[in-house]
């Protein structure tokens, strides 16, 4: 993850105590997705961002249990750059799909030196995979229609 959404002390935290973490994954993806119905964006983007990065460290502590985070990794990926396309952070929505493919997929490469890779992980991939190719597409759009912004973004 390119963006950092913990402080080093909570990120240190979540690494000492990675069971206590899980418990504050889902907390802050309610109030995030709560704060994201009130329209309070640069709010709900501070806890869903922070939901992300938690389960990106537990996913890296405890590559067994990939499954069990994969698609709420995903999720939560696919709810911040929607947070950020609508503050209007069209390269921070794209780099976030982005980066969580590029280290899905090096965890799955990781995997699959292993054993075999399971479906699932490869569809998470592929959804953001398709999510960053949706927002380049949307940028694309609105810059047609708003030629005095300028938005270079390409999919990796």
């Amino acid at each position: 993850m390119q963006q950092q959404f913990l402080c080093p002390v909570h990120r240190k935290w979540v690494y000492l105590h990675p069971k206590e973490a899980i418990n504050h994954i889902q907390g802050a993806k309610e109030q995030g997705e709560q704060l994201r119905f009130q329209h309070r964006w640069e709010e709900a983007l501070s806890h869903l961002g922070c939901a992300l990065e938690i389960t990106e460290i537990l996913m890296d502590l405890e590559h067994h249990r990939y499954s069990k985070y994969s698609l709420l990794y995903t999720a939560l990926s696919v709810i911040v750059a929607d947070t950020q396309y609508r503050l209007k952070q069209y390269e921070n929505a794209v780099n976030t799909l982005q980066n969580s493919k590029t280290w899905l997929k090096t965890l799955a490469a990781e995997i699959a030196s292993q054993r075999a890779l399971p479906a699932s992980l490869q569809d998470c991939i592929h959804t953001l995979e398709n999510g960053a190719q949706f927002f380049i597409e949307m940028m694309q759009r609105n810059y047609r229609h708003n030629p005095h912004q300028q938005h270079s973004m390409q999919l990796h």
